[in-house]
């Protein structure tokens, strides 16, 4: 098959082939020159011409070639001396051929002998050239004589350098660094005494003006035919910007590239070598503190992540300044930060650590202008040397109960907490479990109007029906599912299934038509992108007027992100939806802004309620009072007694729940409730009342 070759030049013919043409052609012209001199010089005359195809042929064909020429001129030779056919051969003549071969021969050699000191010359030149475009130093060191050949970068690996003592073993081998030179020595010896071939080294060399790089060695061993060790060649590289590349790679491996801590990976194993130490010595206690950024989420969406990621910069700065020079802080992720303390005697000494970290975090810091006060939570665990990782566990678990119970505290590991721990990953996996096998329940609880006693809306009420321990109440397996993620799922079929069981009792009988129900939002619900959609999807497929249905919300899940909660709250309320603030009071509200969002309905926390009939009820008459110059509706939660409800009628309330109307309902119970007309069980308190509208029981629109 044809190739192409550089340049466009046509196929060449194999060098051997070009060689011996070159020798037979060189030849033959000099045998022509050698027939022309001959009759008007002398044979020996005629030798010039023969000779100099000998030294052509050996020049550049090389020894063959040259010897078939050597060849071809002595019979050219003995021809001119036979010339008349079967003349008589003198012994001079013969002497003149044998003279010929013999010159010929020196002259083969000594051409032989130039050439390739030529291109020895030559080749160590290119070698030279390549050396030095690659910044190599190569070398050749003569094992018998102990002399060594260098060339290349020389310079700019050594510095300067004696040319002189340069070709010297000793020379080099002082220059590896005194606690690698043995190393590199010994590897040597094995190589070419355990009748290897190839060699290669990295170490440290001393540069002329006394500082050490890194170098890669490498080398062959050139044997004879009885595999003694002849000569060693190689070439020598600096490889300090490998090696610079090298470290700030593993640096970025283990280390956080925004705060230059060690990461999660170096700080586990820095446990792991803390404990083996404390392992071998028997003696000393570790300790691991787990550290969580209280809030800081609300400095990444207030001010920017920018500015985020510069407080987390200041505090890992912080954190550094708390510890002793053998203790080691880590970024383990996002706003979560490690320590470990090397040398604690107690458990006390790991609280004092704690306390100094908490004061140092609370006296704020200046980011970009900005003042930004931050707590911590902080779990606190000792290391066992025998189950090590454990201990980083352990205060992870302490740390999230000291951030449950209120955050800005420190709590310390105790085997209770890990009891609590497993017992929430196993209500995840049950929660997983039941939200496939539909094992939630919605119970209903009856919102009564205080003017008529009729019942204008229900609140749905989640239940879990849990395969070992029973029904439980959202308190009791919502913060685990917030934890795992199970909200926006579980919040979704708890939204169609209220609106499906609303839809079904408003066709029970005439007059149900205008009954609403009530529906909480957890934080992450609201703050979800496709929260709008799913609404107007569950309303669509339902058939439910979205008058009909209300939201209700905490004031902390507004209050956080005012900006954003203004924008979803006036589209909510684009879709017809009710809104509602559940617990009022027990959060934090900023009047303003309350007042500019379209909230139709405040519901006063059962707290406020219940201290009427301890005759505390400023806080109550005060939240009256706001409402009614908002012109807002109140919805009083927790009413449990006679007097509660007096008083809360008499103060203008619109609506009231508690158990003083009627416990959690499950759905089947108030379906038989709605079905036939009927008094309801606090519908004597309405005395005042005519009695058919007594005894109607469901209200036939809202006050």
């Amino acid at each position: 098959m044809a190739t192409l070759t550089t340049f466009g030049r046509p196929p060449q013919p194999p060098g051997w082939v070009r060689r011996y043409a070159m020798a037979v052609l060189v030849t033959v012209a000099a045998v022509g020159a050698s027939a022309l001199l001959e009759p008007k010089l002398s044979v020996v005359g005629a030798y010039l011409p023969l000779l100099g195809a000998v030294f052509l042929s050996a020049w550049y064909g090389g020894i063959w070639p040259a010897l078939l020429a050597q060849i071809a001129g002595g019979a050219a030779v003995f021809a001119f001396i036979a010339k008349p056919l079967m003349a008589p051969v003198h012994v001079h003549d013969v002497y003149s051929v044998t003279l010929y071969l013999l010159v010929a021969m020196l002259l083969l050699l000594l051409t032989a002998n130039l050439r390739w000191t030529w291109h020895l010359r030559r080749n160590r030149e290119h070698l030279e050239m390549i050396a030095r475009a690659t910044h190599d130093c190569l070398w050749e060191w003569d094992l018998r004589t102990d002399e060594v050949w260098r060339g290349g970068n020389l310079q700019g690996i050594f510095g300067c350098v004696d040319a002189e003592t340069v070709n010297e073993i000793s020379w080099w081998r002082q220059r590896i660094h005194p606690d690698e030179a043995d190393r590199v020595w010994a590897n040597i010896r094995h190589v070419v005494e355990g009748g290897e071939v190839r060699w290669a080294e990295e170490y440290r060399i001393r540069r002329a003006d006394g500082s050490y790089i890194p170098v890669a060695d490498r080398g062959f061993v050139v044997r004879d035919g009885g595999n003694r060790p002849v000569r060693m060649v190689g070439g020598m590289a600096d490889v300090s910007a490998r090696r610079q590349a090298e470290e700030r790679l593993l640096h970025t491996a283990f280390h956080d590239a925004l705060t230059a801590l060690p990461n999660r990976e170096l700080f586990l194993d820095l446990l792991e070598r803390s404990v083996a130490r404390r392992r071998s010595h028997g003696s000393g206690k570790l300790a691991v503190l787990f550290l969580d950024v209280d809030r800081f989420k609300i400095v990444n969406d207030s001010l920017g992540h920018a500015v985020g990621d510069q407080l987390l910069a200041a505090v890992a700065n912080r954190l550094k300044q708390c510890l002793g020079e053998e203790d080691t802080a880590a970024r383990f992720g996002g706003d979560e930060f490690t320590v470990l303390l090397e040398h604690v005697a107690t458990v006390a000494d790991a609280i004092e650590a704690a306390e100094r970290i908490q004061a140092a975090l609370s006296s704020g810091f200046d980011v970009s202008g900005t003042n930004i006060v931050v707590t911590a939570s902080i779990g606190i665990a000792l290391a066992d040397i025998d189950k090590p990782e454990e201990a980083l566990r352990h205060a992870d678990i302490a740390m999230y109960r000291a951030k449950s119970l209120g955050k800005a505290r420190y709590m310390v590991f105790e085997p209770a907490l890990d009891k609590r721990a497993m017992d929430v990953l196993q209500l995840e996996t049950d929660l997983r479990q039941s939200l496939q096998n539909q094992t939630f329940q919605l119970c209903y609880q009856p919102i009564v109007c205080l003017k008529t006693g009729d019942v204008l809306s229900f609140e749905a009420l989640l239940r879990w029906h849990h395969p070992r321990r029973g029904v439980l109440r959202p308190a009791e397996f919502l913060p685990a599912a917030e934890e795992a993620g199970l909200t926006i799922p579980l919040g979704r079929w708890v939204l169609r299934e209220a609106c499906e069981r609303l839809q079904t009792w408003r066709h029970l009988r005439p007059g149900l038509e205008s009954l609403s129900v009530n529906v909480n939002l957890s934080g992450r619900e609201f703050t979800q992108p496709g929260l709008m959609d799913q609404l107007q999807r569950v309303l669509s497929e339902t058939g439910l007027p979205g008058n009909l249905l209300t939201i209700e919300l905490t004031e902390s899940m507004i209050m956080e992100n005012d900006e954003i909660a203004a924008q979803k709250l006036h589209c909510l309320r684009d879709l017809g939806l009710n809104l509602a603030i559940d617990d009022f009071g027990r959060g934090y509200s900023s009047l303003v802004r309350l007042q500019e969002f379209p909230i139709s309905i405040l519901k006063v926390d059962g707290a406020f309620v219940s201290r009427i009939s301890e005759g505390k009820s400023q806080i109550f008459d005060a939240i009256m009072a706001l409402a009614t110059k908002l012109k807002l509706e109140v919805t009083a939660e927790g009413m449990e007694s006679a007097e509660q409800f007096a008083y809360v009628r008499k103060s203008g309330a619109a609506m009231g729940q508690g158990l003083f109307f009627s416990d959690v309902l499950e759905p089947a119970r108030v379906e038989q409730i709605l079905r036939v007309p009927q008094a309801m069980p606090w519908a004597g308190q309405f005395g005042n009342l005519p009695e058919p509208q007594r005894a109607a029981g469901i209200a036939a629109g809202k006050p």
